[in-house]
């Protein structure tokens, strides 16, 4: 079977769709599928992590540098329409570019199905960011492209219910994100590179710095937990200038000291951060599954996220960590509840059950599975 990934972007400071996509293709190749991904890109975005995905088998196609808001390229078409006749199935991981647009017209002339996942991005609290954009793109074609994919794929319950919303066809389903057992790391390695060798209760939050992680909750909860021993980590590349803002707010909060604004790691380094610390903190408005959620229970760190957070029950079920309301106090009891003390037998504990879900093998033979069934809508 050999199934086709189309990307807008492979740069791994945009987060999940990235992580997801790299794990899925590597596990289905592994899984003894013909995977080929083609992705578009930006000049300038950092592509080195991403090409290592042929060393697993899989074949990378990469087409840009690309202009505008849609990431249109004249080669776009001319690529698509060489490796998409013959494919058993298309998988298109994002929705607003030009190029999932291109690849789902050119599946459907040739009567190859597609898969979308859309990433969240039709989730309400995401559409109701540049709202009028979004809703003139579904009502120009988007709407349209997803009435012909022959299936919609969520990766939570919750996502599933918000995005049927948005078309009118039932073929949809919910198949996880997964993990693979994370690399080893060298206790101490991140505190001591970042922080100095601070050795006291380590507070973490990883990925973008953006409004919609709602950082600035943790900063407030920090200052009144009363906890002067803790410190925060955050650790990301920064959009449009959020991290000055949290960094004003840390300094009108009194601990400024104690919040330290990491940049981005990727890699092992990602994962000796989350090994690092004593939580990881998540206080979103939304997530529609949280990528990073698994990577920290995999390496046995517990976390604390908002019940916006799709994977926090799970946390919660696993007895991994808290899903707390948006409110400042609950935050604050939280943190003030942090303990330092390390506990092999339990970080073994959180790990197995984290693989025994969502291990990426599994999530591959479930799409092995799906693939086989899938028809071209007529």
């Amino acid at each position: 079977m050999r199934v086709v990934h189309v990307i807008s972007c492979l740069d791994p400071s945009h987060g999940g769709p990235t992580t997801a996509l790299l794990g899925l293709a590597s596990a289905q190749a592994h899984a003894g599928l013909a995977v080929e991904i083609i992705a578009s890109f930006r000049a300038g975005e950092q592509l080195d992590h991403a090409k290592a995905i042929t060393s697993s088998g899989v074949k990378l196609q990469l087409v840009g540098p690309t202009d505008g808001p849609l990431r249109r390229h004249p080669d776009l078409e001319t690529v698509l329409a060489k490796a998409l006749p013959g494919a058993s199935v298309v998988h298109l991981h994002m929705l607003w570019e030009e190029i999932q647009y291109r690849a789902a017209c050119l599946a459907h002339a040739a009567k190859v199905p597609f898969v979308i996942r859309p990433c969240g991005m039709l989730d309400d609290w995401c559409m109701a960011q540049s709202g009028l954009k979004k809703r003139a793109y579904l009502l120009w074609r988007g709407r349209a492209l997803l009435e012909r994919a022959a299936l919609v794929q969520a990766t939570s319950a919750s996502e599933q219910q918000q995005m049927r919303r948005r078309f009118t066809h039932d073929r949809t389903d919910i198949v996880p994100n997964g993990i693979s057992s994370p690399p080893e790391t060298e206790p101490g390695a991140f505190r001591r590179e970042h922080l100095g060798g601070f050795d006291g209760p380590l507070l973490l939050s990883l990925g973008r710095l953006d409004p919609i992680k709602n950082l600035g909750l943790v900063i407030d909860a920090l200052a009144a937990s009363g906890r002067g021993d803790t410190h925060y980590a955050i650790v990301g590349p920064s959009d449009a200038g959020h991290r000055a803002e949290l960094e004003r707010r840390a300094t009108a909060r009194k601990v400024r000291d104690r919040v330290h604004f990491v940049g981005p790691v990727y890699g092992p380094a990602k994962f000796a951060a989350l090994r690092d610390a004593d939580r990881l903190m998540l206080p979103s408005h939304h997530e529609n599954f949280a990528n990073v959620v698994l990577e920290a229970l995999a390496v046995g760190t517990p976390v604390v996220v908002s019940d916006s957070v799709a994977l926090g029950k799970v946390a919660v079920e696993i007895e991994g960590g808290a899903c707390l309301p948006l409110d400042p106090a609950s935050w604050s009891q939280a943190i003030a509840a942090v303990s330092r003390a390390d506990q092999p037998a339990e970080r073994r504990r959180l790990t197995e059950a984290v693989l025994e879900r969502f291990d990426w093998r599994k999530v591959a033979e479930r799409w092995v599975a799906l693939y086989g069934k899938l028809r071209a809508p007529q």
